[in-house]
């Protein structure tokens, strides 16, 4: 299924330049070493959308580039802010090392 944005706020050009990943439900899923950037055009709301969490999700080697978050959950929570000001500083924006849903 594709993404429907219902995420983003009406008119939020950011947000609806898309997610580099969006995961929508499913099972046994392992995911290693993403690279997710944004050259052009300011920033990226979130790189990474988990619309429903799969069951048995492992997210390993997240990393960002001028995006506001790295992941946003199906609940809203988002982490990963760019520039490690949340705690997840990567060498050019943010890292998230692990994830376990």
């Amino acid at each position: 299924m594709d993404p429907d944005f219902s995420w983003c706020g009406s008119g939020d050009g950011e947000c609806t330049r898309g997610p580099a990943q969006f995961v929508n439900g499913g099972g046994n899923i392992s995911h290693y070493a993403e690279g997710a950037y944004n050259f052009f055009n300011g920033s990226n709301s979130f790189m990474n959308v988990i619309k429903a969490l799969p069951m048995n999700f492992l997210y390993y080697g997240i990393t960002t580039h001028q995006a506001q978050n790295a992941v946003r959950l199906p609940n809203g929570t988002a982490f990963g802010k760019d520039g490690g000001a949340d705690g997840f500083p990567g060498a050019w924006g943010a890292l998230v090392a692990q994830y376990r849903g």
